[in-house]
């Protein structure tokens, strides 16, 4: 199976380091992810841009650089669903945005990407905490990021992912083409983070989310509690949770995974780009 090169690739799936500026007027203070931006820039050529090309597994094409002036504010409610769209953020916390993002309408290429960091930074953290590679991993708000394959190519066969973008969920049936065992073997849901199925409850020994939290934070006051919560829910006792965020408020972070119910075994808040933070279920 081809895999993209090195180059540092960006997007969403949960482009939400750009949105910090979005946070500005937010009552939170502003996350430090947001003075960094996690493709390296060229002075002289790419300082007013948040994106820059890369090649896709079909190499294909460059991808369109978006800049980081794109539309920031609050997003309005002004499609037909009956989501609380209305109450987010920014438009990176939209039902909307993130549809049109992986069917191509949007303001990123909808085949591929990486979020915040790839594999190879989070395997340390995640291989350590999870040697056993038969465990049940849960990966929400999966978008169209790699970091399926690289978990199927690293052992862990028994993967369930899930976005509540439906598209989203398409593009990375399409993304697991790639590697047809992992595409047979890996499950794949349309699910919102918020509830999710009751009989999960305490099935998982691990989840591994990038960047799903920021997104759900963006949503709107109380989801990503209500994420948190489920995440916990679904989690057996002593499961572990690996979380790459740059979004969610640090003072925020520590009252939805309370220490009262969770081990915190990696603090990811003084890392130089968006934090790895890992936690063990009480």
């Amino acid at each position: 199976m081809g895999r993209m090169d090195s180059v540092s690739r960006v997007g969403p799936a949960t482009a939400i380091a750009i949105a910090i500026v979005a946070l500005v007027s937010t009552t939170h203070s502003v996350p430090k992810a947001f003075g960094w931006c996690a493709v390296p820039i060229r002075p002289g050529r790419d300082a007013d841009l948040a994106i820059r090309p890369f090649r896709t597994r079909n190499s294909i094409v460059g991808t369109p650089r978006a800049k980081i002036a794109l539309g920031l504010s609050a997003a309005a409610d002004d499609d037909d669903d009956d989501d609380d769209d209305g109450e987010a953020r920014s438009q990176f916390g939209t039902r909307q945005y993130w549809d049109e993002m992986y069917d191509g309408m949007g303001d990123f290429p909808s085949d591929e990407y990486t979020w915040y960091y790839g594999w190879e930074m989070i395997k340390p953290h995640f291989v350590e905490r999870v040697p056993d590679k038969s465990s049940r991993v849960l990966v929400p708000g999966v978008g169209n990021d790699p970091t399926l394959l690289d978990l199927y190519g690293a052992g862990y066969k028994d993967i369930t992912a899930f976005d509540y973008s439906a598209s989203a969920v398409e593009r990375q049936g399409e993304l697991l083409e790639y590697d047809p065992p992992a595409a047979r073997d890996v499950v794949l849901r349309v699910r919102d983070a918020r509830e999710l199925d009751e009989e999960w409850g305490g099935s998982f020994d691990a989840v591994l989310e990038k960047g799903a939290l920021d997104a759900i934070y963006l949503s709107g006051d109380g989801n990503v509690e209500r994420a948190a919560g489920e995440l916990r829910r679904v989690l057996r006792p002593g499961g572990i949770c690996v979380s790459v965020s740059g979004v969610v408020p640090e003072e925020l972070r520590r009252e939805i995974f309370p220490i009262e119910e969770w081990e915190w075994l990696r603090d990811g808040s003084d890392d130089l780009k968006a934090g790895c933070f890992v936690w063990k279920k009480r």
